[in-house]
């Protein structure tokens, strides 16, 4: 059977070749911004109290593994 790597391949390494593609096409600033967004945004969630995470549907613990996850995984 004959398959291509998208067919066969995770999400997790689909995500890997879309990041080495745009980062060998000239997209590295716009990655480079993406990550720090994300960042930001998992510093912000850290910073929530329970009442909030309530307030938008997430659990501490939902919270805590967004958290925990390394900056370029998105």
């Amino acid at each position: 059977m004959n398959t291509t790597l998208k067919e066969s391949s995770s999400p997790r390494a689909s995500e890997a070749l879309t990041f080495f593609a745009n980062f060998l096409s000239g997209g590295f600033i716009p990655v480079m911004r993406q990550w720090a967004e994300v960042n930001q945004q998992r510093h912000d969630l850290a910073t929530l109290t329970d009442y909030e995470l309530r307030d938008i549907g997430i659990t501490r613990e939902d919270a805590m593994l967004e958290i925990a996850k390394p900056f370029w995984e998105i």
